[in-house]
């Protein structure tokens, strides 16, 4: 019937989020693998310059496009590239490797293409970047847009202990094309970075002191993990600047390996990890784990004859969150038969809808409507609307809104407080007559209250004919009451004069006011959904485009969390957060054992910012007919807990002191063990867990029937083996500086690029 996003198929919750403090010592993670700690922080504050370079090699190519084509930037012409020869058989793995005219800090590389879509530009790459060309390592993973304009991109130019590292070979892989029955095309490449002699040489100087530190300590490792005591001690003894791992974890690798062959003391490793509880040894792991999310059902639902009580199921509806009311606000939405023009309001606190109009359009407000968007000014308290879908009427093709013959595009501002409070105000007939946004349905919408601006992205303009175009950006002054065109769309494969995200529909757009950026991401456009991510600064109106692509979904929602830098995004399936300083997208598990949404799109979320969760009401199912739903819901994010991990650490060790107590004492002791000390760390309700218990009971069982008991002793040298792997395993919960390497020494052997 239409292609908007609504109708179109495709106890309070505890945060928990933010770790213990850290009162560790100076054994910091750099302090154990690097002379000169930091560095790499030091170095962040250089500017960047452009790289010289030259081509060193290529897996192959076309006689027509050689690889020295991409030292030129020439957009104009299709025939400066370099393009891959197709292989006379089966796949190839094609590249380009550049060499650096000197020694360089690699951070910044940049795709010129053709001034149009080609279909031989690469779309997912690679880039590699090392001393050597069989010493590389990856330092970029990212997609290209099909389209005219250059893209640039952050090299990884610190390996993951943060030390900096220099790199003379750079190497390009495509790894696939836009179309792709045809061979790769790089058009141009520029790389940028720190290029200064000095710095340079320092770089190298501390990577080959880090290189030579992480040497000594995988030796070491490996000699303590295959019980060569003696060369053990006397390497340490005379390494006296390399540690090994911080001295805690020294004294539980001693209790639980017991290198004096005495026996594993198992009460003095749980007092160690207490101490580490204690001491915030596991805040690194704690920040490394993503949260779960954790759902929460409120409880009601719409009933017929008590309409005032709680809102019918809905898709296609607006919300919006009022901190100073500790509510928030709901409009319209479509019901699977019609349009409403309903305001809810519901109190966070006491968990209860209140009815403020059956129907605005009624009381001056606006008329019935679905995919419009609502904004809330923090400021002031106006809740502003924009927006509806528009449907088919009669022969032809020609479109209205329900009930009418206009295609006016109203906007209208409710007040919260103040003087006019609960009234609405309507601020223009049609914004289209006054230079803003014609028409317009599944756009977004945000407001900087700052700024008292509101800036508008994408969603569908209608046309009189009935056919629509996808909107550029508008900002709206709200002093001024004047609407700014800040730019159109661009259609896909013309030049322009700046990289701009293109228009698009049900997409989503955040308000990011520390970074003063608006993010823009997901989406649809014709057919295809999106999933490129884009940043639009507020402080210089220029777009980029991250290397951040976002899950690919329909109708998906998405909040802003500024205090964290987190986007949190329901897709109607799986709730996702993007942490904007580490950089990627990551799926959450829901909380074992706890209830989740079922599936549904044209749903609406919000953030409550007061007792950091979001709010999710209704959607469309899905299935067949008019159903909407009209469940409500709380989500709130929780983090692992220092407890939880000392939990965990303390698990590991007592499930091997059994396992050892089955092999050396009477089953009735093991047994006892079992029940009490094992059982009591062990959460039940969580089904791993669980079945991880009933497990360690069977093979009690076994090793009783088999007859296995104090006369078989307790098997030393495999013991010590398994004790080895829980200690490495415990080890874990600490940071990557704070413990041994995770690496074994035949890595280095096999030489690999150190601690990339």
């Amino acid at each position: 019937m239409s292609s908007a996003i609504e109708r179109a198929p495709p106890t309070s919750i505890s945060t928990d989020r933010v770790p213990s403090a850290n009162p560790r010592s100076s054994h910091t993670a750099s302090a154990l693998m690097s002379p000169t700690p930091g560095s790499g922080d030091l170095l962040a504050s250089h500017s960047s310059k452009t790289l010289p370079y030259t081509v060193a090699s290529a897996s192959s190519y076309n006689p027509q496009f050689p690889p020295d084509r991409i030292l030129v930037d020439n957009s104009a012409d299709v025939n400066s590239r370099w393009a891959a020869a197709r292989p006379k058989e089966g796949y190839a793995e094609q590249w380009l490797l550049l060499r650096l005219t000197e020694k360089s800090v690699l951070r910044k590389i940049t795709f010129g293409k053709h001034c149009r879509q080609h279909a031989s530009n690469i779309r997912a790459f690679a880039v590699y970047a090392g001393p050597a060309p069989d010493k590389l390592t990856e330092v970029l993973s990212g997609q290209l847009n099909n389209s005219g304009i250059s893209e640039t991109f952050e090299c990884r130019w610190k390996n993951r202990d943060g030390v900096a590292f220099p790199s003379e070979y750079v190497k390009i892989v495509p790894i696939d094309t836009h179309s792709p029955q045809f061979m790769p095309s790089i058009w141009h490449v520029s790389l940028a970075g720190l290029a200064d002699p000095g710095v340079v040489a320092n770089v190298t100087a501390e990577y080959a002191s880090y290189c030579s530190s992480q040497t000594t300590r995988l030796i070491l490792a490996h000699l303590r993990r295959s019980n060569q005591l003696a060369a053990f001690t006397a390497l340490q003894s005379s390494s006296p600047h390399v540690q090994l791992e911080i001295p805690l974890l020294t004294s539980l690798h001693s209790a639980i390996v017991s290198s004096d062959g005495t026996g594993a003391d198992w009460d003095a490793a749980e007092a160690l990890l207490d101490q580490a509880a204690r001491e915030g040894w596991f805040a690194e792991y704690i920040a490394r784990v993503p949260p779960k999310a954790r759902w929460r059902r409120i409880d009601g639902e719409w009933e017929a004859g008590r309409e005032e009580i709680w809102p019918r199921g809905r898709g296609g509806h607006q919300m919006c969150w009022d901190g100073e009311n500790d509510a928030i606000w709901m409009f319209g939405g479509y019901d699977g038969e019609k349009d409403l023009a309903d305001l809810w309001r519901f109190d966070c606190a006491t968990e209860t809808w209140t009815l403020i109009d059956a129907d605005t359009s009624s009381s001056g407000g606006p008329s019935p409507r679905s995919c419009h968007k609502l904004a809330f000014d923090d400021r002031t308290g106006h809740i502003y609307l924009l927006g509806k879908f528009y449907q088919a009427l009669g022969p032809g093709g020609k479109l209205a809104p329900p009930g009418s013959e206009s295609l006016s595009n109203d906007f209208w501002r409710y007040a919260t407080r103040g003087a006019r409070r609960g009234e609405w105000e309507r601020l223009s007939a049609d914004t289209s007559a006054e230079g803003g946004p014609k028409t317009i349905w599944d756009h977004q919408m945000v407001l900087s209250s700052d700024e008292q601006v509101l800036y508008l992205f994408g969603g569908k303009c209608l046309q009189i004919d009935g056919s629509f175009v996808l909107s550029g950006m508008f900002k709206y002054d709200i002093l001024g009451r004047s609407w700014i065109m800040v730019f159109g769309d661009v259609a896909e494969g013309l030049p322009a004069a700046a990289p701009r995200p293109p228009a698009r529909f049900g997409h989503i757009m955040l308000h990011d006011p520390i970074g003063r950026q608006l993010l823009i991401f997901a989406g649809q456009r014709d057919d295809a959904l999106l999933t490129s991510t884009w940043s639009y600064s507020l402080s210089s109106s220029t777009s980029t485009l991250l290397p951040f692509p976002s899950p690919e979904g329909f109708a998906q929602r998405a909040t802003y969390d500024a205090s964290a830098r987190e986007v949190h995004l329901y897709s109607g399936e799986s709730f996702w957060v993007w942490r904007l300083a580490d950089g990627g997208w990551t799926e959450l598990e829901p909380v074992a054992g706890e209830w989740e949404p079922e599936g549904r799109y044209a749903h609406q979320m919000v953030r409550d910012k007061r007792r950091g969760v979001e709010w999710v009401f209704g959607g469309n199912p899905g299935e067949e007919g008019s159903v909407r739903l009209d469940d409500l819901w709380e989500v709130g994010l929780k983090s692992l807990s220092a407890e939880e991990v000392l939990r965990r650490a303390k698990f590991m060790v007592r499930r091997q002191r059994f396992l050892e107590l089955c092999r050396s004492s009477p089953p009735a002791e093991a047994l006892l063990y079992l029940q009490t000390n094992l059982s009591a760390i062990v959460d039940h309700a969580d089904p791993a867990q669980s079945e991880t218990f009933r497990a360690l009971m069977a093979h009690l069982a076994r090793s009783s029937s088999l007859g296995v008991g104090v006369e078989d002793g307790a098997n030393e040298p495999a013991s010590r083996e398994q004790r080895t792997r829980v200690f490495e395993d415990v080890g874990r919960f600490f940071g990557r500086g704070e413990r041994q390497p995770d690496e074994g020494l035949g890595e280095l052997l096999e030489g690999g690029f150190l601690g990339a």
